[in-house]
């Protein structure tokens, strides 16, 4: 809708602005499949029948000229998309909260209020004789739309959070516009354009850095996943979903001869007390000099940060190296879930093969 009626103002011809007429008409028919979904409840038949029938009408008159329609069409679209709005909104705050989850709840509460948001600046979208609007505001209600949705991703944000950073946003927005405004001394209709303009470009950024931001949540579940869908048929297949987790740079599994070297009962007794053991660990008054030697030597012949205990019988370590930065303590708690998997599915495997164990 806003693509066609964009090249509408760039002087495309006729059949574009009868698709942003009957894209406009679908508005309020898609926020009703949209809280349906939302809801996982059917909203009343007269809600549906309504949607449905409007939009064909509009899909209808769209292709009519506008020097029939105008503006009795304009103000039938105005009338039609802010009834559908505030029914949707009615329809999200009427809602019985006992059936929904806590989340589900925020998740309603927060589209509602974009939908409250959206129906004042609505209107300016439309023109009326005698009453000219220096700029049109819904695409500003629309990305503040796309930023609260785009909240949902974000279970642990409480719904008062958004609204707070939503205000932040545009008190940002305004100051920033009237600055400009200020010091380049402009008129009235420049100056709420300018204003405008501040918010659109804030309001996008925030859009872009939270889908940055999710992204990079979705990668950094990516242990969580492996807890998930981790191959369990033996220890190595499951650990090497490891190797390939954004924040694991490189892994090895040492088995007896690896550790050759090293003094075994030292190693037993150590990841017996620590099955996961980080370099930082080492240092501590914990661990005598001539234990704190091996686990050096140990972490820096592999170039580890950590090492986990894979089985005791036979001694079996993973050493894997994270580095400093992604070393936060809600990836420590998923590297030690992580190393209790791998060692049941190590345990599990050597109790179907007791040979393995040998």
């Amino acid at each position: 809708m806003l693509a066609s009626r964009v090249l509408v103002w760039w002087g495309a011809p006729f059949p574009f602005n009868t698709l942003t007429l009957t894209a406009a008409g679908l508005v309020p028919l898609a926020a009703l499949l949209f809280c349906e979904g939302l809801l996982r409840r059917h909203a009343p038949k007269a809600f549906k029948w309504v949607a449905t029938a409007g939009a064909l009408v509009f899909a209808i008159l769209a292709w009519l000229p506008t020097s029939w329609a105008y503006p009795w069409r304009t103000i039938a679209l105005l009338v039609f998309q802010l009834a559908g709005f505030l029914a949707m909104a009615w329809l999200l705050l009427a809602r019985d909260r006992t059936s929904l989850s806590a989340l589900e709840n925020r998740s309603a509460d927060r589209i509602a209020l974009s939908l409250l948001l959206i129906l004042p600046l609505l209107a300016t979208d439309f023109r009326f004789p005698g009453f000219p609007i220096p700029v049109r505001l819904a695409g500003i209600a629309i990305l503040a739309f796309c930023w609260l949705a785009q909240g949902l991703g974000r279970g642990q944000r409480a719904h008062r959070d958004s609204v707070r950073a939503f205000v932040a946003y545009c008190a940002s927005a305004l100051a920033a516009g009237g600055a400009v405004v200020l010091i380049a001394g402009l008129d009235a209709t420049t100056s709420i354009q300018v204003l405008a303009v501040c918010c659109a470009a804030v309001l996008l950024g925030a859009i872009v850095n939270d889908a940055f931001e999710l992204r990079a949540e979705e990668q950094r579940r990516g242990m969580l996943r492996l807890l998930a869908q981790g191959d369990l048929a033996d220890a190595d297949a499951f650990l090497g979903g490891l190797q390939r987790h954004a924040q694991i740079d490189g892994l090895l599994i040492l088995r007896e001869a690896e550790l050759g070297d090293f003094d075994r009962t030292v190693l037993e007794d150590v990841f017996a007390r620590h099955p996961l053991l980080r370099s930082g660990q080492v240092g501590t008054p914990e661990f005598d000099e001539g234990t704190r030697e091996q686990l050096d030597s140990l972490m820096q012949r592999y170039g580890a940060s950590h090492l986990m205990r894979v089985s005791i019988r036979p001694l079996t370590l993973a050493a894997l190296n994270m580095p400093v930065l992604a070393d936060a303590p809600i990836a420590q708690a998923e590297l030690a879930a992580v190393q209790r998997m791998a060692q049941l599915v190590a345990e599990r495997r050597r109790q179907l093969d007791p040979a393995e164990g040998t």
